[in-house]
């Protein structure tokens, strides 16, 4: 039986009720549930650069003692899911890309693969789920910086990780040569922006965007009804 971390009530768009969700904690015996609902996802997405899926490995890698992930449990079926890694001094860490030292590195947390069923979509799930994760880790972790990588064209994924604080530091060519932003965010002294500065780019613009990060602006912020980032320069 996985540790149930917390209980909650979402709503199905299938059948409009409301349904009992509990938050669990999944470990290396989950991976093939966490696998056919990753692959389940990919199967319905519009473009494949919008999400590069887990290989088998790094599923395994997450569920196990270098990361953490936590699950959504409805009816006894998993219906969502969501990791952070804890990579350590390994080569692939995103905060050498930053600059971050030896000392540093040891103190990062990716946030990685967040899926949720579609039916069960709308219950903003991903962030209740990582923000549960970001409790656990405070707990049980010596993490001071946290990172993710998105498609310029996920949009949904945009806005979940805004709703976390953190900010967009880099933009470039990533997994199979697709553009990803990188979001970046130090938990103990956080990024700060000067919204007086505030230029507003469609997430379509790579070269205006690379333009303004390379200049020591942050995106801060998306505006979703014209699928703009809002950028405003570090202080």
């Amino acid at each position: 039986m996985n540790q149930v971390i917390k209980k909650l009530m979402i709503k199905s768009r299938q059948d409009g009720q409301q349904h009992q969700c509990d938050i669990v904690v999944l470990t290396t015996k989950d991976w093939q549930q966490v696998a056919a609902l990753q692959q389940a996802v990919v199967e319905q997405l519009p473009e494949p650069e919008l999400f590069f899926p887990l290989e088998i490995g790094e599923i395994q890698e997450v569920l196990s003692d270098k990361g953490i992930t936590l699950g959504a449990v409805v009816n006894g079926s998993l219906i969502g899911f969501s990791a952070i890694l804890f990579p350590g001094l390994e080569k692939d860490n995103i905060g050498r890309e930053l600059g971050l030292s030896e000392n540093e590195l040891t103190k990062v947390g990716y946030l990685k693969v967040s899926n949720v069923q579609p039916e069960f979509r709308g219950n903003s799930l991903q962030k209740k789920l990582r923000l549960c994760i970001g409790e656990i880790a405070a707990k049980c972790r010596d993490w001071e910086y946290v990172v993710s990588t998105v498609s310029p064209k996920n949009y949904a994924s945009i806005v979940g990780i805004f709703s976390l604080g953190l900010v967009i530091v880099n933009l470039q060519p990533k997994y199979q040569n697709y553009w990803r932003y990188t979001f970046y965010q130090n938990r103990v002294a956080p990024l700060k922006v000067d919204r007086k500065t505030a230029e507003i780019v469609s997430c379509t613009d790579i070269e205006r965007q690379v333009s303004l990060l390379q200049q020591g602006y942050y995106g801060y912020e998306f505006l979703k009804e014209h699928r703009c980032i809002v950028f405003g320069k570090g202080t």
